[in-house]
C-alpha cells in the first residue's frame, strides 16, 4: 500500500512541533493502562515460572572454553523473589557471545522477558501514537499505518520522553507498573491480587 504522502508529512510535523505535547499525552495513555499492563506482566512472570526448572551453572571440562555449562537441579524454588528469579535463574537457552574462549552465556528470566516487555510497551506506544494524532486530526481516520510511519521517523523522541524506556529492562517494566518485585515468586499464584500488584500513589 502506497504511503498517504499529504497526511505522513502532516502527521510527523505535528510531532515534530508538538513532542512536549505528544509526550505527556501518550504518558497518560500508560498510566490509564498501567492497572491492564501489571496484570499482563504478572500473567507472563506465572507463565514462565510455571514452566520454569533450576539451573546451575558448572565450569565444565572444556580447558579451551570457559562458558561452562548447565546442569538441571530440578524445581524452580517458589519462595526467591521476583527480583532473584528475573537475575539469577536460567532459561536454559544460550547466547552467543562472540569471544574467544568464552563462546556462550547463558540466558536468564531477565533477558527473555525483556523481549516479551518490549514487544508490550511497543504496542502500547503505537496505539498512544495513533491516538494522539486522531485526537490533534479528528477530521482525519488516522489508521496504525499511518501511526507506524510516523513513529519509525521519530520514535526515540518519543519513546525517551515517556513511559516507555521503563520496560528495558524486564525489571523497570514491573517498577513502573508497581510490581514488588521482592515479593517470593509464589505470590504470583495468590488469588487476591491486591496482595501481587501495589500501585504506587501518584
Amino acid at each position: 500500500m502506497a504511503k498517504n504522502e499529504d497526511g505522513y508529512e502532516k502527521y510527523l510535523g505535528y510531532i515534530e512541533d508538538s513532542l512536549d505535547e505528544v509526550a505527556e499525552k501518550v504518558t497518560r495513555i500508560f498510566d490509564e493502562r498501567k492497572k491492564g499492563l501489571a496484570a499482563t506482566l504478572c500473567g507472563m512472570l506465572r507463565d514462565a515460572t510455571s514452566c520454569a526448572t533450576h539451573y546451575e551453572w558448572r565450569r565444565g571440562d572444556c580447558p579451551y572454553d570457559t562458558s561452562g555449562e548447565l546442569k538441571d537441579c530440578g524445581d524452580i524454588d517458589l519462595n526467591i523473589s521476583i527480583a532473584d528469579f528475573l537475575e539469577e535463574e536460567y532459561t536454559g537457552g544460550t547466547k552467543a557471545t562472540y569471544v574467544s574462549g568464552h563462546g556462550l552465556s547463558y540466558e536468564t528470566y531477565q533477558d527473555s522477558l525483556t523481549n516479551d516487555t518490549i514487544t508490550l510497551c511497543e504496542n502500547v506506544l503505537r496505539d498512544a501514537v495513533r491516538i494522539c494524532l486522531q485526537e490533534a486530526f479528528p477530521e482525519d481516520e488516522v489508521s496504525e499505518r499511518d501511526a507506524e510511519e510516523v513513529i519509525y521517523e521519530c520514535h526515540d523522541d518519543i519513546y525517551d520522553n515517556c513511559p516507555a524506556e521503563s520496560f528495558w529492562p524486564c525489571s523497570g517494566a514491573l517498577e513502573y507498573c508497581g510490581i514488588d518485585t521482592e515479593m517470593p515468586l509464589k505470590s504470583l499464584f495468590d488469588t487476591k491480587k491486591e496482595k501481587i500488584v501495589a500501585f504506587r500513589t501518584k
